[in-house]
């Protein structure tokens, strides 16, 4: 009796093909919306009401996770009225920190952490009026676990508002225009580095990794193959019809 398998290289393919078609489908998604949605709401007082509507969101979430979707009376006038509280809260700590100077269409991971920072004193208030105002003042007996859940999901909601502002005008700049396709060769400590600042060029399409790191050889960076540099340097450039070269070590042999 004979036994077959799927080779594990096929499965690995497949499976990257899969994952790469659903992230075109995300950029497609956000595109459109940032074609369809009126420029006006993308200036600093829509983008502070957008945050509101995060805080708010967030914090509503966070009461539901915590009990299972069934909130018992006596935290619901906690609920209402620290919801009310965040609405305004939040944007208004984001502000005063000057967080609202990032530019939506270049968020990056930096002004992620800017963004944590700022949004951060309101979850720090709660905290503080949990742990000394509590037995004195009911409506700050909010549990730590929603402080906790509620900062975490802000972040992620308002994070992702901005990634999507990104991710659309990134791919609606690389649809306008003729783009010049490029190859990073680096090592580990370049390459990451590298596709970084490539991707914010929307004239410029990464193609390809390469690298003399054999320990590199096979693993993605960015969603890019790292290739072997001696082997599939010549390849590449003929199939990819490469138009530039970028070196990230200038001690590559």
């Amino acid at each position: 009796m004979s036994s077959s398998s799927i080779p594990t290289t096929d499965v690995e393919s497949d499976r990257h093909s899969f994952t790469a078609a659903q992230y075109a489908r995300f950029l497609r998604g956000c595109t459109v919306l940032n074609q369809r949605v009126p420029g006006l709401l993308f200036n600093r007082a829509a983008q502070s009401l957008l945050d509101s509507v995060a805080a708010g969101l967030s914090l509503f979430i966070a009461f539901q996770l915590r009990f299972d979707g069934a909130v018992p009376l006596r935290y619901r006038p906690i609920l209402f009225t620290w919801l009310l509280a965040m609405l305004l809260l939040r944007p208004l700590s984001i502000w005063l920190s000057g967080a609202y100077s990032i530019i939506w269409r270049y968020f990056n991971l930096r002004d992620l952490f800017q963004l944590s920072l700022s949004a951060a004193l309101p979850s720090i208030i709660l905290f503080s009026a949990r742990i000394a105002l509590a037995r004195i003042f009911p409506m700050a007996a909010i549990p730590i676990s929603i402080v906790l859940i509620d900062f975490g999901l802000f972040v992620l909601l308002a994070g992702g508002l901005r990634a999507v502002r990104r991710a659309g005008f990134e791919n609606l700049k690389k649809r306008s225009g003729q783009r010049q396709r490029a190859l990073l060769l680096g090592t580990d400590d370049t390459l990451a580095a590298g596709v970084r600042q490539i991707s914010l060029h929307g004239d410029i399409e990464l193609v390809a990794l390469l690298s003399p790191d054999k320990k590199l050889h096979g693993l993605r960076i960015a969603g890019f193959p790292v290739l072997e540099l001696e082997e599939a340097l010549p390849e590449v450039l003929i199939s990819h019809s490469v138009d530039i070269v970028f070196i990230g070590e200038d001690t590559l042999d």
